[in-house]
């Protein structure tokens, strides 16, 4: 590979082969034709007058660190019962995940245990959910897997419900 000095772009790279102790060359990409970077003014947005923000977070920033695991689940289920999806978001990005909980109508929730975190790379928050649906009250007891092993250094959902 080549790289030109002062912009660091690739030039060209070559692929080799060993075959029957020799190097042999399997490909070359001689050129690179990089486009020309897009206008800032491209990426500008008007938010029109009387529009707010409506999210807790960016989601990628580290506001939430201090937060442990058992804090973590009571915030994410207390915005689930209260239908704050946007509470949700910075400890789970999967907008899957939420549109499954928009259809489940969490009425109570009860941490019934310490974080268990043997054999897993962060803890497993047991408790029970309290559904109010067409059929009835039922309750379900499961765990919350959060983990902080990422670059927010915060727990997020890894699964359980």
């Amino acid at each position: 590979m080549s790289w030109e000095s002062g912009t660091n772009l690739l030039t060209d790279i070559e692929k080799h082969v060993t075959y029957d102790g020799d190097e042999v060359l399997v490909e070359k990409l001689r050129s690179i034709d990089y486009r020309d970077r897009l206008p800032d003014l491209l990426f500008t947005v008007e938010v029109p007058r009387g529009v707010r923000l409506t999210a807790y977070a960016e989601p990628r920033s580290n506001a939430y660190a201090d937060l442990g695991p058992v804090e973590v689940t009571e915030v994410v289920l207390e915005a689930w019962k209260h239908r704050q999806w946007n509470r949700i978001r910075p400890f789970c990005d999967s907008e899957a995940l939420i549109a499954w909980m928009r259809t489940e109508r969490l009425v109570e929730f009860t941490i019934t245990g310490p974080p268990e975190g043997a054999n897993y790379a962060g803890y497993k928050v047991p408790c029970e959910l309290v559904f109010n649906g067409l059929l009835g009250t039922r309750s379900r007891h499961t765990h919350l897997a959060l983990r902080n092993d990422n670059r927010m250094e915060r727990y997020v959902y890894d699964g359980g419900l």
